[in-house]
């Protein structure tokens, strides 16, 4: 009984938390261990239904043990990849955009 709840935990984090991580540290900029870990498990719990809901819809099978498996290791990837192309989130005093061009004389008509 022990090694179900240790299993069961195993699982919990596995996949309650780490397809989310990459997203994570794509986002949000924080420096804060216990900020990125919280973000990280609530992405993971929202990506991941999210996506297994298309194959499940879509292949009229429902959610299974391998669909869940593989839906989790797709936003993982996924996010990994995403990660890789654009790195981390900039941080809070570097700016998003260039500032704009500034505006010209009032025209008077």
């Amino acid at each position: 009984m022990l090694l179900d709840l240790v299993r069961a935990l195993l699982a919990a984090v596995l996949v309650g938390g780490l397809p989310g991580y990459f997203w994570a540290r794509v986002v949000s900029a924080s420096s804060d261990l216990a900020e990125r870990l919280a973000l990280s498990a609530a992405l993971s719990i929202t990506l991941v239904p999210a996506t297994i809901l298309v194959p499940a819809r879509v292949f009229g099978t429902g959610v299974t043990l391998a669909a869940t498996i593989s839906c989790a290791l797709l936003v993982l990837v996924a996010g990994l990849a995403v990660y890789l192309r654009f790195g981390p989130a900039k941080g809070p005093n570097e700016p998003l955009a260039p500032p704009p061009a500034p505006l010209g004389p009032p025209s008077t008509c």
